[in-house]
């Protein structure tokens, strides 16, 4: 169908040079694009100016429309794969606000996972601090999920084209796909720890998975043992150590949802600590200096701040929450320090864009606008280093 309709396209518009297609998602492997792609330049088109995209890549490559020719800001991120080396760090939980707002924790998973996804096509890497089954939703089973399909797709795909010829250079993914940093506390058990060492002899050629310790020292998951019961004080200084160390593992940080309570007989499902996990790991971001993503669409923590940094006004905040929140004193002051050291212009993203993201609940744009906005911070970096 599609030669025909290329033979067809060439015989109406014999000069076209470029061609462009959208698509319903999802959006093509790298093997299929590329596939596709000679077809294309088999049929006269300038191979560097086909671009077979999606609403969601179109976007995510920061497409426009000049006139009467679209246009990529940052380029085709399945061919140029511009997030290659790039870590994204993902901060997520369910807030109370989930079951108010319509949602289940479902629809978290479905972000995490489109979020892998695009990150994946644009050539980047996705890291999460969690286990499997310690959590609702189970996070790190959608991330792990995510990448395994992804890469038995791409591998039926070069199978496709190459038969069992695939050339060396022609790799299903620049570099590892996922780097999981489960914080110790939450390996109580040794069946957590044998589950985890399931996933890492499945995976070891697509990711890695490095347990984060009470000082926040990241060591090989066959050195870890079980986290053993310790006083609320001691989980806390362990999680603060922990939350620390993430910056180390990654470029840049989205955060979604998160609890707003802290845990106590009234809040059993409450955050341990002494801050909600997501504010406490936003603040070692902006400390670092890296991009913050914030995801306020689906409430709590994330939403909380995303008012507080002023990038949207419509959040879906309980005031009674809010005021809870900002009342506890060292909430109060780790959102302070936030304001003064969030850099909006290191998103990539303008007010527009970033205030999109603070309200949508659609997984897509979530995915659309971080790799937005990481491409786009990425090229200006490289267009700086070559001056």
């Amino acid at each position: 169908m599609l030669t025909e309709f290329l033979k067809e396209h060439k015989e109406r518009f014999p000069k076209d040079t470029a061609f462009w297609l959208l698509h319903p998602d999802p959006p093509l492997l790298p093997p299929e694009h590329a596939i596709m792609t000679d077809l294309c330049a088999l049929s006269g088109y300038d191979r560097d100016k086909v671009h077979l995209l999606t609403p969601r890549t179109y976007f995510a490559g920061g497409g426009s429309l000049h006139g009467a020719a679209p246009h990529l800001s940052s380029g085709n991120i399945m061919v140029d794969r511009p997030l290659a080396g790039v870590t994204l760090g993902v901060s997520m939980a369910a807030s109370e606000d989930c079951e108010a707002l319509g949602l289940r924790t479902k629809h978290l998973s479905l972000v995490i996972a489109e979020v892998a996804q695009v990150m994946l096509l644009a050539g980047g890497r996705i890291t999460y601090a969690g286990a499997l089954g310690t959590h609702d939703p189970d996070l790190t089973a959608s991330v792990v999920d995510t990448i395994n399909r992804y890469v038995e797709a791409a591998k039926l795909e070069q199978h496709r084209r190459y038969g069992a010829n695939t050339p060396a250079d022609q790799g299903i993914h620049p570099g590892r796909m996922f780097l999981l940093t489960p914080p110790c506390t939450v390996l109580t058990s040794k069946e957590a720890i044998a589950e985890l060492r399931a996933v890492s002899t499945r995976s070891c050629s697509t990711g890695e998975i490095r347990v984060l310790t009470e000082d926040g020292n990241d060591i090989r998951l066959s050195e870890a043992l079980p986290w053993s019961e310790r006083s609320a004080a001691d989980t806390a200084k362990a999680l603060r150590a922990i939350r620390r160390a993430l910056p180390h593992h990654c470029d840049a940080r989205l955060i979604i949802g998160g609890k707003t309570r802290a845990k106590s007989s009234r809040h059993p499902d409450g955050y341990s600590g002494a801050l909600p996990g997501i504010v406490e790991e936003a603040l070692y971001t902006v400390r670092a200096g890296q991009p913050l993503y914030v995801a306020g669409g689906f409430g709590g923590a994330a939403a909380v701040l995303a008012q507080e940094l002023g990038l949207a006004d419509k959040l879906p905040i309980n005031a009674e929450t809010r005021e809870a929140f900002i009342a506890h004193s060292p909430a109060r002051d780790t959102v302070e320090e936030i304001l003064q050291l969030f850099d909006r212009d290191s998103t990539g993203l303008g007010a527009e864009d970033l205030r999109a993201l603070a309200s949508t609940r659609r997984p897509c744009d979530v995915a659309g606008l971080v790799i937005k906005g990481m491409t786009k911070r990425r090229a200006f970096e490289g267009a700086k280093e070559d001056r």
